[in-house]
């Protein structure tokens, strides 16, 4: 019987062992250096910055892009991945000189620390790095270009804006109609994203139901045109859009004709903004109120005006895009069951920076 106790103890334990010896080659397997990354610089005595790092493989060569926060992509050069370790360069044009930053850090399946340095005025400087890999919901978060090509040949490129707030998702269609349309029955789950619109094609209402794989930041799946019959089911393919987010912090007067030739409201709003958000104040007739959900992308905006007063629920949501120093778009509203859209314009009436501008002086 002892016999037998110590041959099964030898048994479990080199199972054991094993087990564990599976489970860290398993984990040695996940770490891959492909993907999009936040990364953080401290440099001594300046804020930290950061910024965003996508690399790909493109055969047994590594590739990317490394963003700073204004949008302003760099290739990456010299990718190398080794033990665990990524090192690249990026070059930046400065002054009529080319300044080259060398990165080397140890990646695990989600963090990727070390040092960047470079060679300046003869002197080798170095400043360590920290840098956490984004999650699937961070990247779908944001707008994106849809590409669609109908039987007819006509190309459609609506654009789609989503946003996660807790575990909920919601977002827009910027289609045919010019006018950002709410998604209905939007789903993300696994790394599939699904949703469901109602578009205009050639006067007609159609609807169109997408479903799609989320890989890196192009999304590519099928759609469903119309209903019953007339039903057809096309490819998509959607690319992240990353352009440049405009300053949209400052004070703008308002004017938000009611009807043609009629009332003409004049509010006034008082934003503050960093990245890719906004807050503020909205002084209207009804005195001033803080504004909820400013968001921007690119040169697109949106935010919402929301009052209760004596019971009765008043609640605004203004959308539109940038181009200067004036601003158009629609304003949504709901005025205790009235609701309806209006168009509004505005202009800049006094300049203020960015909270993030602030920051680095």
């Amino acid at each position: 019987m002892k016999i037998n106790v110590k041959f099964g103890f030898t048994i479990a334990a080199a199972g054991l062992f094993l087990a564990m010896g599976q489970v860290a080659a398993r984990a040695e397997e996940k770490v891959e250096p492909t993907g999009t990354w936040k990364v953080l610089v401290n440099r001594p005595g300046r804020p930290a910055a950061e910024s965003t790092l996508k690399v790909e493989r493109s055969g047994d060569k590594l590739v990317g892009v490394m963003m700073d926060p204004q949008g302003r992509s760099t290739t990456i050069r010299d990718a190398q991945f080794k033990d665990g370790e990524l090192s690249f360069r990026i070059v930046i044009p400065r002054d009529g000189r080319e300044l080259s930053f060398a990165y080397k850090g140890k990646i695990t399946a989600d963090t990727f620390k070390g040092n960047a340095s470079i060679s300046l005025f003869g002197q080798n400087r170095s400043f360590p790095f920290s840098g956490r890999r984004l999650k699937p919901e961070e990247i779908l978060a944001g707008l994106w270009k849809i590409t669609l090509t109908l039987q007819a040949g006509q190309n459609l490129q609506p654009t789609l804006r989503l946003k996660q707030e807790g575990q909920q998702w919601s977002g827009g269609y910027l289609g045919t109609t010019g006018k950002e349309l709410p998604l209905q029955v939007l789903k993300f789950k696994d790394g599939e994203l699904s949703f469901r619109i109602v578009d205009v094609i050639e006067e007609d209402k159609v609807p169109f139901e997408y479903v799609g794989k989320l890989k890196g930041e192009t999304i590519n799946g099928s759609v469903k045109l119309g209903t019953g019959k007339d039903t057809v089911t096309l490819k998509f393919q959607a690319h992240k859009i990353q352009a440049s987010t405009v300053n949209l912090a400052g004070t703008w007067k308002l004017k938000v004709p009611f009807k043609q030739g009629g009332t003409t409201f004049e509010p006034t709003l008082k934003l503050t903004q960093e990245g890719n958000s906004f807050t503020g104040t909205y002084q209207g007739e009804q005195g001033e109120t803080k504004i909820a959900d400013g968001l921007i992308f690119g040169e697109e905006f949106s935010f919402e005006v929301l009052r209760e007063r004596e019971g009765k629920r008043y609640r605004l949501k203004y959308q539109g895009k940038v181009k200067g120093e004036t601003i158009k778009g629609f304003a949504d509203y709901d005025f205790d069951g009235m609701s309806g859209s209006l168009e509004f314009e505005g202009k800049k009436v006094g300049g203020a920076e960015s909270s993030a501008a602030k920051k680095t002086q």
